[in-house]
């Protein structure tokens, strides 16, 4: 098999011929997406969402990715996400998240001032910020028994309770390696959440109105 050969000077010229490309026709320029759009009738409507999905220990530690350490194996830190989330919501009201894991969201909330909570309540009382599943955890589905399955659920809606007084209206369980018969039945009838979102495929299933 012929190999082909790219010199430097070959690789220099196309990416000065690129950047050139770029900044000629995308102009470089600040681009401002129009978000308050509705539904338009004969196109497809995609609805982007931005989530968290912070696993509470995986390859590293719950430590280790709140923090932001040992990056050497994945990089990941909790404690900037929901940071610098805070700041991006207040700057635009147009702007949405949703947020899961409360093993996460409770440690980097004992952390912050009264100052930065009354902001953060503020964000969830307009919608701006939503929690979902609300579980200390999206818990594995195959090898968790059920009675753990509903004392990590209640924990974390009984926090979120005490602190915003609202309860998760979705059952978001996208990353659960097939579903188990206990699960359908938490996010249905037991918890009573309005939507259950139970994989990464886009699709819902209104469970309460």
């Amino acid at each position: 098999m012929r190999r082909s050969s790219v010199t430097v000077t070959e690789t220099v010229s196309l990416v000065f011929v690129l950047w050139v490309f770029a900044v000629v026709v995308v102009d470089g320029g600040f681009i401002k997406y129009e978000t308050g759009a509705g539904t338009v009738e004969g196109k497809l409507n995609v609805h982007l969402v931005p989530h968290s999905h912070d696993d509470v220990g995986w390859l590293k530690t719950i430590d280790q990715y709140f923090v932001g350490s040992n990056n050497s194996i994945q990089g990941a830190s909790v404690r900037n996400v929901l940071d610098s989330l805070v700041v991006a919501l207040l700057r635009d009201p147009n702007r949405k998240f949703i947020f899961g894991e409360q093993a996460f969201f409770q440690r980097w909330w004992a952390e912050q001032s009264l100052e930065i909570q009354e902001e953060m309540k503020k964000l969830v009382y307009s919608g701006q910020l939503e929690f979902v599943n609300g579980g200390w955890c999206m818990h594995d589905e195959a090898a968790s028994h059920y009675i753990d399955m509903i004392d990590q659920t209640t924990l974390g809606h009984r926090l979120i309770k005490q602190q915003f007084n609202k309860t998760p209206r979705a059952g978001w369980q996208i990353d659960p390696f097939g579903h188990s018969a206990v699960q359908a039945y938490l996010l249905g009838a037991e918890i009573w959440y309005m939507h259950d979102w139970p994989s990464p495929i886009a699709w819902v299933t209104v469970m309460r109105n």
